[in-house]
């Protein structure tokens, strides 16, 4: 998972805090706890990684991207989002805040933001947490 938390001040830098959590080895007992589907790093590799090594890589990758967004924002990253896009043309619920929104989900804007089509027509959101179902 990952949360994004920003603060921003008028004429002054905007701050942003980037938390990134990763399943690494989950337990095979773990899926009847849990009400969301999930995948671990080991699932994927297959094989436990060591966690040091683990950390370094994402802590590199994670500040060449940092470092690419400082200079071009989200636009000079939407035609690879776009290409990864798990979300698109499935149905989602949005959860922002107590509501929910239930629409299919449409990529995203040249701004970052999640396009849902709803009943209510096109709409863009900023924040919030999705939840879909595997398919």
């Amino acid at each position: 998972g990952i949360l994004v938390e920003m603060q921003a001040v008028a004429h002054i830098e905007t701050s942003v805090v980037v938390g990134v959590g990763l399943n690494v080895s989950m337990p095979e007992q773990s899926s009847e706890h849990l009400d969301k589907p999930f995948v671990d790093v080991k699932e994927i590799v297959g094989q436990t990684p060591d966690r040091n090594r683990l950390a370094g890589f994402l802590l590199n990758a994670l500040l060449d991207v940092l470092s690419g967004f400082n200079q071009s924002s989200f636009s000079g990253f939407k035609d690879e989002w776009i290409k990864l896009d798990m979300l698109a043309g499935r149905a989602v619920e949005l959860l922002v805040g107590e509501n929910v929104i239930k629409g299919v989900a449409r990529g995203v804007d040249d701004r970052g933001a999640l396009l849902v089509e709803t009943d209510g027509g096109l709409k863009s959101f900023h924040s919030g947490e999705v939840v879909f179902q595997k398919r």
